[in-house]
């Protein structure tokens, strides 16, 4: 086994593995089997490239080849002798028999706070690429604006009311999208739309809700039938990262529902 430095022009580490791969026929099916000399090539690109405070981090790996990379054994860790260093590790899929075919997978990091980093891509124990990584403050800090310090991204419910939800969008921009899949009074199902929503503190945003309509979807779409008309005003409150409340005048009408994530 050995290993070389290829350069690459993205400007991220890129590592080239080469090891020993042939094939075995067992039972008609073609297994790799690591003995003839095939290279292996890995890119680690960081996204977004430029994250804020609290905003998710991910870790796109290309690999040359599909088979060098088990899913199931990726494992993230921080050294503590290491301050501020991310080792991902993954290890290769030795029953794997679609040989030759390029393929990237993203690993989630998760939200970490303002500071440089530096992420590591490591096979089977030998170090493949390192890519730094500086996450800025979040720009609300500065603007006197509240942002939020958790991320609430997720599908919504009322275990007691099965039937309607909401599905709830945060973005860096600190601005939130909220849909709201629910039936009207004469029980047929209808949706509205709480954008832009801001964040009045760091546990709740407000915003207008619409309700919009348009063309059918099995026909030709005709832009000119989309309309969208504000109906009222929501506010989706957050006790903790897991259950909330939401608060909505729709057309005169008022209510507050308990809401929390929906389980999967």
């Amino acid at each position: 086994m050995t290993t070389s430095i290829v350069p690459n022009k993205t400007g991220c580490a890129v590592r080239r593995l080469t090891t020993l791969v042939t094939t075995l026929a067992v039972a008609a099916v073609a297994l790799p089997v690591w003995t003839s000399a095939q290279a292996v090539e890995f890119n680690m690109t960081l996204l977004p490239a430029k994250p804020v405070e609290f905003e998710s981090v991910t870790a796109r790996i290309e690999v040359s080849d599909f088979c060098f990379v088990d899913p199931r054994t990726i494992e993230i860790a921080q050294p503590q002798t290491r301050p501020g260093v991310i080792r991902i590790a993954v290890e290769p899929d030795y029953s794997c028999v679609n040989l030759n075919r390029r393929w990237h997978f993203d690993v989630s990091i998760g939200s970490l706070p303002a500071g440089t980093y530096l992420v590591e891509l490591v096979y089977s124990g030998v170090d493949m690429a390192a890519v730094p990584l500086t996450v800025e403050h979040n720009p609300a800090r500065s603007s006197g604006k509240s942002f939020p310090l958790l991320d609430y991204t997720d599908s919504w419910w009322n275990e007691n009311e099965s039937g309607w939800g909401l599905f709830i969008v945060q973005h860096p921009s600190n601005q939130a999208f909220a849909g709201w899949f629910v039936y009207d009074a004469d029980g047929k199902p209808i949706w509205f739309t709480m954008v832009p929503a801001e964040w009045t503190d760091s546990n709740s945003f407000t915003g207008p809700i619409y309700r919009t309509t348009g063309p059918y979807f099995g026909g030709t779409f005709d832009p000119a039938k989309v309309t969208r008309t504000i109906v009222g005003q929501g506010t989706l409150g957050f006790r903790d990262r897991n259950t909330g409340t939401f608060t909505y005048t729709v057309d005169g009408v008022t209510a507050t529902k308990t809401i929390s994530r929906l389980p999967f």
